[in-house]
């Protein structure tokens, strides 16, 4: 993911989780400690990302 899609990103995460450790630029983030809807719902963003882009890059072929 780019760096300017992480604030969605992090949104997501603290929907549901408050207890992200951050220092810094960095988060500490124990992905097996997440709910399962925190999980459905970052997949599905990044999957829907990634199906922009793909759509994006054969635009510009035609």
């Amino acid at each position: 993911m780019p760096p300017e899609k992480m604030p969605q990103l992090l949104q997501i995460i603290r929907k549901r989780n408050d207890q992200l450790a951050q220092e810094g630029d960095e988060i500490e983030l124990d992905i097996e400690a997440l709910e399962t809807e925190t999980l459905w719902e970052l997949d599905w963003f990044v999957t829907n990302w990634k199906k922009h882009v793909t759509k994006m890059k054969r635009r510009r072929f035609w």
